[in-house]
């Protein structure tokens, strides 16, 4: 009764290595869904960052568009400005050159009276002249210095 006992142990063996081979099967079928899922999940943090980026991108495309937008509204302005002032030039131009046509006919007193107004207008405008270069520089200053710590 040899064969039987050694069929037993055979069996057994077989067993055994079938036990191993399942054993085998599923570690690798757990290390595979732990693949799986880590790669899942590295995805959905590409798809995440992406879709970040993107939002951001969107942000500063339409911060800029913001800027253009308003530069274009300031520059409406400044040629509304542009156009009251020339119209004023004009003006005054043709108010003086009126009042030297009338000045070979005035009396003394009336040119003085004239020439003391036109240097109160002139002082007027040469102190707005310094207030408006004031100005202009601290623009300038600050445009600058906004350029300078811009991100690059």
């Amino acid at each position: 009764m040899l064969w039987p006992r050694v069929y037993r142990w055979g069996l057994y063996a077989a067993l055994v290595c079938g036990l191993l081979i399942a054993v085998e099967l599923w570690q690798r079928t757990i290390e595979q869904r732990g693949y799986d899922r880590a790669r899942a999940e590295f995805a959905q943090q590409a798809i995440l960052a992406s879709e970040s980026a993107r939002q951001r991108e969107r942000d500063l495309q339409q911060q800029v568009k913001d800027a253009e937008n308003e530069a274009k509204q300031r520059e409406v302005v400044i040629l509304a400005d542009t156009t009251a002032v020339r119209t004023e030039r004009d003006r005054l131009r043709s108010e003086i050159a009126a009042s030297r046509n009338r000045m070979s006919a005035a009396t003394a007193d009336a040119v003085r009276k004239h020439a003391s107004t036109l240097s109160t207008v002139f002082e007027e405008c040469a102190g707005q002249l310094e207030d408006m270069a004031r100005s202009a520089a601290g623009h300038a200053s600050d445009s600058l210095m906004y350029q300078e710590g811009w991100i690059k």
